[in-house]
Order: C-alpha cells, then sequence, then structure tokens
C-alpha cells in the first residue's frame, strides 16, 4: 500500500547513509506499484521525499536529506509521480472488478526479488492478462489462460503510457522478449474478439 518513496535515500536510519546506497528512483517506485496492484491492490500511495515534509530549507531543515534537497514544487512532479496515471489509465483501459492472480501464467522464471519479480494478473473470465516485466529479459507466458481464439498482444510502457501491438502466433506458449528501451515493460495479452481499445485508452 506504501512503497519506497521516490528519492528517498536508501536505509538513512543508521546515520551511515552514503551515496553509494543511493536514493530510491522512480524506477523502484514503478516495480514496486506495478507488482502490488497486479497481486490485488485496488490501489497504491505513491510518495516523494521532498514532498511528503514540503521541502522548504528556508523554513525547516530536511528530515534524512540525503545529499540531494530539491524543493516540493519541483518534486510534485518528478519522473515517477507522472508515471502514475499510466498505471491508472492501464488498469482501467480493461474490465477491472474481476481481477485475480495469475502468476501459473509465467513458465520462465518468476525471479525471487523486489529486483526480478515479474508478476502477473488477469480477468478471471480470460479476456485479458497482464504482466509486470521488471528487467529487460524474456518471459514464457502460457496464453491457454486468456479465452478466445485469436490473442492480440501488447507492449505498454509505463514510462509514456504507449502501446505497442504485437504479432503472435497460435501457439499456447509463448516466449516474449520486451523492447531494448527503458528498464522494465508490461505485456498485455487479450482476447483479440473482446476488440479492446489499447491498454491505457478507454474504449
Amino acid at each position: 500500500m506504501e512503497p519506497c518513496y521516490e528519492d528517498h535515500p536508501v536505509n538513512p536510519w543508521d546515520g551511515k547513509w552514503t551515496r553509494q546506497r543511493g536514493y530510491f528512483t522512480a524506477y523502484d517506485v514503478r516495480a514496486r506499484i506495478y507488482r502490488g496492484v497486479f497481486a490485488g491492490a485496488c490501489g497504491v500511495t505513491y510518495g516523494h521525499h521532498q514532498v511528503w515534509q514540503f521541502m522548504d530549507t528556508s523554513r525547516h531543515p530536511a528530515v534524512n536529506p540525503g545529499d540531494t534537497i530539491i524543493p516540493w514544487k519541483t518534486a510534485a512532479v518528478s519522473e515517477a509521480a507522472t508515471e502514475l496515471q499510466f498505471l491508472r489509465s492501464l488498469m482501467l483501459s480493461r474490465p477491472y472488478g474481476n481481477r485475480v492472480s495469475a502468476n501459473e501464467m509465467i513458465r520462465s522464471s518468476k525471479g525471487s526479488t523486489y529486483k526480478d519479480l515479474v508478476y502477473a494478473t488477469r480477468d478471471r473470465s480470460g479476456s485479458y492478462a497482464m504482466i509486470y516485466i521488471p528487467q529487460l529479459q524474456p518471459v514464457t507466458v502460457d496464453v491457454s489462460a486468456i479465452s478466445g481464439k485469436r490473442k492480440q498482444a501488447w507492449w505498454y510502457d509505463p514510462r509514456s503510457g504507449r502501446a505497442t501491438p504485437i504479432k503472435i502466433s497460435g501457439r499456447s506458449v509463448i516466449r516474449f522478449t520486451p523492447p531494448e528501451s527503458g528498464a522494465d515493460w508490461v505485456l498485455v495479452i487479450d482476447d483479440a474478439g473482446k476488440n479492446f481499445a489499447p491498454p491505457g485508452k478507454s474504449s
């Protein structure tokens, strides 16, 4: 419900923070919120480290500042803050209230850590599935859980909200290789007979 905050120093509470530990990035935020929603959450709390404390050092010192301090008004339009709309648009572009976890569709490695965990959700009736892929690694998917004889697949870019159609075969198990641009992607697979609009677009 409340994953890492964008631009928050990683583990600063021991007083030994260094830049080597770094900050939580927009990618770190996306990786957690997409998997959380795909696992069944109906929403997510986004936070930016400079916004929650309304960073204004002319009034108050920063809390856990690391070595990067930006005004909260600048942080309010930071990368992940402007990308969350694309998660909302994606989820509402498909039937929403009947989603279930669907990791059984993934036939390749599902990963095991916050860095590589692949996660899937689908409509209970099988009209669509969505798979969050956190790294540029191929994923093998059993598409037989999707209804209809014909499937339509898409790459959905969580950074821009753009969807690109994919030509796929009629096999029940298909290997998908994400585009080389960007760090993470969402694979959307539809029952083509449902004539859904592209992911992220209203029907």
